[in-house]
């Protein structure tokens, strides 16, 4: 357990609205900034210091823990974004050329016209589908991304 130090100097900060902070670095937004020189201390009030200090570089250690798993979920999920808009590209694609009736889909009728048949429109249905499937993954991404703001 590390201890504080002689010579050491606590900061002592009166924000404009009256509270009291006390720190290893003095508050820049404060009206008012006092320092406090640790040899001035009780023993009470050094294991005091000394118990802040801990419980402020635990909560700064917290802080970057979060950051960096906060960033790697944007990560995640602009990856997912990313690959969602191609699925939605690819699917899109797929559909504008498969409106084109592909061979044996259509069926000839006795005046010399033909008609589509029902395979035709199956296959049309199912590359609907996976449209609206990839439009529901890439809105999900990004309500995803709009739950990390």
């Amino acid at each position: 357990m590390r201890t504080a130090l002689a010579g050491e100097v606590i900061y002592k900060s009166i924000e404009p609205n009256g509270e009291i902070s006390y720190s290893w670095r003095p508050d820049p937004g404060a009206s008012h900034i006092e320092t406090i020189n640790i040899d001035t201390l009780t023993v009470e009030q050094r294991r005091a210091v000394e118990r802040f200090r801990r419980e402020e570089i635990k909560a700064e250690q917290n802080a970057d823990v979060n950051a960096a798993g906060l960033e790697d979920e944007w990560t995640q999920v602009d990856n997912e974004i990313t690959h969602a808009q191609a699925e939605l590209q690819k699917a899109e694609a797929a559909l504008q050329t498969g409106r084109m009736p592909l061979p044996g889909e259509r069926r000839g009728n006795r005046d010399g016209g033909s008609r589509l048949t029902q395979a035709y429109f199956d296959r049309l249905h199912d590359l609907e589908l996976e449209v609206q499937r990839a439009r529901l993954r890439l809105d999900s991404a990004y309500e995803a991304r709009n739950a990390l703001k």
